[in-house]
């Protein structure tokens, strides 16, 4: 199978209108990009980039993943028509979208060389599931295989995320993660006590691998996975929420958050541009949450707010 990649440019402040115009697109599995490669990381990344594509330093990209069966032309088109009505009300940036094509078996084969384990905090260790990791007494393990999915625990809104589970003085208990990705914040609440978790995201693929690295980790009794829009799976009270998703899609579920937390529960949003940060504190805040406590990583924002 062959994977295709728009790689749109947009401004800071214009991601995540883009990043919504594109879900409304029914297009899922959306990547962001907050800097430019150096030559070894296009080299590892595997991406054809030539110099006349590249835009101002300024811009971030937003990446769309389209497999073999999606006509790359249409959804270009209908991307291309988004954009320009969307600069009626905000200034997107460029809007250049640079179009890769790349085989299937090279991005699931050789992009592993690159994909090391590594640690978050003191105890926990991601690892790929083709790595033996180094580990002392006390390291709690995550194996993952993130595939297509987000959510390698690289990017720095993932490990902001790991960072306030592993920083949480209430008990985890119930824990729902809404747009799972590839699992691994479900994973990571499990191995820090939680007594079971949720993960749910819309996109099939991501099901599919998070179902898969569960299995991996042998964590089936404890954490269920399933395909849902946001909220729509979490059928009982939790203890703790956690998204690491957009800030608009943050701000608009923020009133809903709370009614499927316990009184006592927690709320960790991430993938909250520095820009977006007020935007949230304050939805926060309008919807009854208290800000316990704010990370930050390059030009992200993670947030913990309890009831």
């Amino acid at each position: 199978m062959k994977w295709t990649k728009l790689k749109i440019h947009v401004a800071p402040l214009a991601v995540d209108a883009v990043s919504n115009m594109l879900f409304d697109l029914g297009m899922e599995g959306l990547e962001i990009e907050d800097q430019y490669l150096s030559e070894s990381d296009k080299e590892a990344m595997f991406a054809n980039y030539v110099t006349d594509t590249l835009v101002p330093l300024e811009e971030y990209r937003v990446v769309v993943y389209l497999d073999e069966n999606q006509d790359v032309d249409s959804c270009k088109a209908d991307i291309e028509k988004g954009l320009i009505n969307l600069r009626v009300f905000l200034e997107i940036g460029s809007g250049k979208i640079i179009v890769e094509t790349m085989p299937d078996e090279d991005y699931e084969n050789k992009w592993k060389t690159f994909y090391k384990p590594f640690r978050v905090g003191d105890h926990m260790v991601i690892t790929p599931i083709w790595e033996k990791p180094d580990l002392i007494e006390g390291d709690m393990v995550i194996a993952i295989d993130p595939g297509m999915a987000f959510g390698s625990g690289t990017h720095e809104t993932t490990y902001l995320c790991i960072e306030l589970l592993q920083a949480c003085d209430h008990d985890l208990g119930q824990v729902a993660d809404i747009g799972c990705g590839s699992g691994i914040l479900a994973i990571a609440a499990v191995r820090l006590g939680a007594v079971s978790a949720i993960g749910v995201d819309i996109d099939e693929n991501a099901v599919k691998i998070a179902k898969e690295n569960i299995k991996h980790n042998a964590l089936e009794d404890q954490v269920r996975i399933c395909k849902g829009d946001l909220l729509e799976n979490i059928l009982s009270p939790v203890n703790t929420v956690v998204a690491n998703i957009l800030a608009d899609v943050i701000i608009d579920i923020t009133k809903d958050v709370k009614k499927i937390l316990h009184t006592s529960g927690v709320f960790i949003a991430s993938g909250i541009l520095n820009e977006k940060e007020k935007a949230v504190t304050d939805a926060l805040t309008n919807a009854g949450f208290n800000v316990l406590e704010i990370r930050r990583k390059g030009e992200w924002v993670a947030i913990k707010a309890g009831l």
